[in-house]
């Protein structure tokens, strides 16, 4: 697949000219910026989920439960993991199945707990992510908000995109604990990309907000 400059959003790297809703991302020539264009996508570029959405509260303590479950798991040795292989195939594009997935883990999860459709609508791209939330009017920036187990949070790592989402776990004395896909943790030494718990003081700057 052909790898894009990270620039603001790190979701994008390694899928060509895609995006999760069928739209196509370009590359701004001038700032070297990952955008999404206002292409239309043709019809029949996705294919049907095969979940069964169930009741709020329990879809979203199966879905609490499902990203807890898959601590440690990481890419296969094709290089692909599950939630790639699952949004390649959601929409009949291959460029995904190694692509950067840390959303695509949120998204799977989600599908897999029959969260509803107007919960968490699916995304492989941070920023559409943020978009939904703010869409649906359960948006929270970082400020002046005390996140809770079960929300979405997302980080931008520089300037105003977010480009990494996880889940909250738990939060305690100050500290908020998550569990993120796509990210390392030092196993023998050496830096292992997988699902992973992690954590950071409220205040952080890193943390952009969340969806809830």
């Amino acid at each position: 697949a052909t790898t894009y400059p990270v620039g603001t959003n790190s979701e994008v790297t390694g899928v060509p000219n895609y995006s999760e809703d069928g739209g196509v991302l370009i590359q701004n020539t001038t700032t070297g910026q990952i955008e999404q264009s206002t292409i239309t996508p043709d019809a029949g570029t996705t294919t049907p989920e095969t979940n069964t959405s169930n009741s709020g509260n329990e879809a979203m303590e199966a879905f609490y439960n499902k990203v807890l479950s898959q601590l440690g798991q990481g890419r296969n040795a094709a290089g692909n993991t599950v939630y790639g292989e699952w949004w390649a195939s959601r929409v009949s594009n291959s460029a995904f199945k190694d692509a950067a997935w840390c959303a695509m883990f949120v998204t799977w999860c989600a599908n897999e707990s029959g969260v509803p459709r107007d919960v968490i609508k699916p995304y492989a791209y941070c920023p559409t992510g943020v978009g939904y939330f703010k869409d649906m009017g359960v948006w929270h920036g970082r400020d002046g908000y005390t996140p809770k187990a079960g929300d979405v949070i997302f980080f931008s790592f520089g300037g105003v995109r977010s480009d990494h989402t996880g889940l909250v776990e738990y939060v305690k004395d100050g500290y908020v604990h998550t569990v993120e896909g796509n990210t390392g943790t030092n196993i023998g030494g050496n830096n292992v990309r997988g699902v992973w718990e992690h954590s950071y003081s409220v205040g952080s700057a890193t943390i952009l907000g969340y969806g809830i």
